[in-house]
């Protein structure tokens, strides 16, 4: 599944939902464009108690607050790794256990 945000064609303003007008310059005209899938680990939770419908499978997981390395677009995303801030993350998207999910990309030489 592809993942996707929208961008303002007026300004470039990049968001993960889609809204009638940009908050940046109230345009209304949006182009659908593809989410990067790489990007930088801002804040981390670890959850060891969770109910059933938890994102992943089973406890512990973590939540995380990820922004995008192009567009800068942040959301919250769960992984079965224990993850830190500074991380680097790639994304990926599987609606049946969760929106967004993160692993932890290899560290480059």
């Amino acid at each position: 599944m592809m993942l996707t945000v929208w961008r303002c064609q007026a300004c470039g303003t990049v968001r993960l939902c889609g809204r009638r007008l940009c908050p940046e310059c109230s345009s209304g005209r949006w182009l659908e464009a593809a989410l990067p899938s790489a990007g930088r680990v801002l804040a981390v939770t670890r959850v060891h108690i969770a109910p059933a419908e938890a994102p992943v499978v089973g406890p512990p997981f973590t939540l995380c607050l990820v922004k995008t390395d192009v567009g800068g677009v942040q959301f919250m995303a769960a992984s079965e790794e224990e993850l830190t801030i500074g991380d680097a993350v790639a994304l990926s998207c599987d609606r049946q256990a969760a929106p967004y999910l993160v692993t932890r990309q290899p560290a480059r030489p």
